[in-house]
């Protein structure tokens, strides 16, 4: 692998069969649809067999044709899961006592592997739950403070939440990270390396992102790859390369509100930005007009600045 140009020379973040085995899991769990504010509520926190798993307590089962249909007033909530009989959902449940491990529960209630796997997929978090588990993740770290838009714990994926808590200890021991520029970017490089497959290298998390979608993810790379722009009569115009979408979540008034609230009400009217003491802040980037489209990608290929850059991060 070729090192990255500012990274301290002989430093290693990662083993390469770390890398290799993440490589592996991307491919093999490409996602069928691509939701990257999570705004589905399901349940993403991975049940385990070690997890201790209990009830709602008032959770109830009835014939509903081939299916069986879960009620619980308490979660107020109605759950059909078909391809699966009453008496074999009233064992599971009866099964989760809130003492036994869900490996314990599924040996307990006699119930074959796919009858266990179609219930708690689909009443986990609402009607099946880890209380020990989510309790012990949320001492290390809220989850409500690594969402974007916090819902249910159980909407949270288990291994970024466990990355997450990961990284916010290895934070608590900065050492001499801050004292020099290749010891900041080296230690920027082992959060990531945390925030992708956790310190033991096995806690794999695919990002939410469309760069991470469309870029080869790597856990400590950094994404060199560059954001070329161009200015015209309406501001600065983005070209090629990575980008954040800031998508107006909630409407456009409610963000004109919240800009003003700030003291930043020109902040979406493009132009350079100011950050704190003065200190430039880039510029806010608008996407490339329709009708403009030929002429751009003219400039792409006639300026060498403007070059598309590989799509791919240097490995």
């Amino acid at each position: 692998m070729t090192p990255d140009p500012i990274l301290v020379p002989g430093a290693s973040v990662v083993d390469a069969e770390v890398i290799r085995r993440y490589g592996e899991w991307l491919s093999a769990t490409r996602a069928a649809s691509f939701d990257p504010y999570y705004s589905e509520e399901i349940a993403r926190f991975e049940l385990r067999d070690s997890d201790v798993l209990m009830t709602t307590g008032d959770a109830r089962t009835a014939s509903e044709g081939s299916c069986v249909l879960l009620t619980s007033e308490s979660a107020r909530a109605r759950i059909s899961v078909c391809g699966v009989g009453e008496a074999e959902a009233s064992r599971v449940l009866a099964a989760i006592d809130g003492q036994r491990t869900a490996a314990e529960a599924r040996e307990a209630s006699g119930a074959p592997a796919k009858e266990w796997a179609l219930l708690t997929e689909r009443a986990f978090g609402v009607m099946v739950l880890a209380p020990i588990a989510v309790a012990a993740l949320e001492q290390r770290g809220r989850f409500a403070e690594i969402v974007r838009f916090p819902g249910s714990p159980y909407e949270t994926v288990r291994s970024y939440w466990e990355n997450m808590a990961e990284a916010r200890e290895r934070l608590e021991d900065l050492g001499s990270a801050l004292e020099s520029v290749p010891a900041f970017v080296k230690l920027l490089r082992e959060l990531h390396v945390v925030a992708l497959v956790g310190r033991g290298g096995c806690s794999f998390y695919r990002p939410a992102s469309p760069v991470a979608s469309k870029e080869a993810t790597v856990p400590g790379e950094l994404l060199l790859t560059p954001s070329i722009t161009r200015e015209s009569r309406d501001g600065t115009r983005f070209l090629s390369g990575p980008r954040v979408s800031a998508a107006l979540i909630g409407g456009e008034r409610y963000h004109e509100l919240l800009a003003s609230s700030l003291g930043d009400a020109g902040v979406g009217s493009g132009g350079d930005r100011t950050g704190g003491g003065g200190r430039p802040g880039g510029a806010v980037v608008l996407p490339p007009e329709a009708a403009h489209g030929e002429s751009l990608r003219g400039h792409s290929r006639l300026s060498p600045a403007g070059a598309p850059s590989s799509a791919k991060p240097p490995a």
